[in-house]
């Protein structure tokens, strides 16, 4: 079983510029940046996975970061990503199960979104985004 947090688990989607996905047990040998599949659904592209920049952390986690895209953040759209599940093995060499139901080799989809000035996570860019911009403006932080 894994869990994805996208952007550490902040509600803005005005920048997505970080992907963390914690497995059950370690499976840094057999993963690589190709083994994520990250579709912008709007525009029909995926993105390179060389521009997708891998760390491991405590607790089997990976973070994902994106220093070679336009200010190291997805470009705006809905997206899909895909783990391909087939490609990760435990230390065992054992594939991935990836969904939880006791079948190895299911692949992983999370579906997010990113839009330029979205501040609470809403999908949109409204007043609301407005006024939470506009009670921080000019102001030092």
């Amino acid at each position: 079983m894994l869990r994805y947090v996208i952007n550490n688990g902040e509600a803005q989607r005005s920048k997505v510029t970080s992907i963390t996905i914690q497995f059950s047990e370690s499976v840094l040998r057999s993963l690589s940046a190709s083994d994520l599949v990250l579709r912008n659904l709007t525009t029909g592209t995926a993105i390179d996975p060389s521009a997708l920049q891998l760390g491991y952390g405590q607790d089997h986690t990976v973070t994902i970061s994106l220093p070679s895209l336009t200010g190291g953040s997805l470009p705006d759209g809905n997206y899909v990503a895909t783990l391909k599940a087939a490609d990760v093995t435990d230390a065992a060499g054992n594939p991935l199960d990836s969904n939880g139901d006791g079948t190895p080799g299911d692949d992983r989809i999370e579906k997010f979104f990113r839009y330029y000035g979205d501040l609470d996570g809403d999908r949109d860019v409204d007043f609301l985004d407005l006024f939470s911009f506009n009670k921080t403006y000019l102001k030092n932080s």
